[in-house]
């Protein structure tokens, strides 16, 4: 029964994965451009370099989505042990607000690397 539940889970943080990616495409990046003004990541590229660049923001919101579970992993292991709480709670349980923050945080992470190697690219 564990395989199943296991297969399960993957399958969850691949669709999970498959709708960050649109919804970067759709709802944030339009909604950065418009706010700052400033291109995002993937969209200096047109027609067939676009296409390209979309295996890369699957890595980078792969890659995020990895982070954002890893840290609530932990978060949750580290107040089961620092409290002496029953394995089997969830004392920070992810709801939208901190999958959003952890989210947010770790994609403006990822924004201000890319902005630091994409400038020292143009310096050169």
């Amino acid at each position: 029964m564990e395989n199943v539940a296991e297969a399960f889970s993957l399958n969850l943080i691949f669709g999970l994965i498959a709708l960050m990616i649109l919804c970067d495409i759709i709802i944030v990046n339009p909604v950065i451009r418009m706010v700052s003004g400033k291109r995002v990541f993937g969209e200096e590229k047109k027609g067939l370099s676009f296409v390209f660049s979309l295996p890369l923001q699957f890595i980078r919101v792969a890659v995020i989505m990895v982070l954002v579970v890893g840290t609530y992993y932990y978060l949750n292991v580290f107040a089961i042990r620092i409290f002496s709480l029953d394995e089997n709670q969830v004392p920070v349980p992810l709801e939208p607000i901190l999958f959003g923050i952890l989210y947010g945080l770790y994609y403006l992470l990822f924004d201000i690397i890319y902005n630091l190697i994409s400038r020292s690219k143009h310096e050169k």
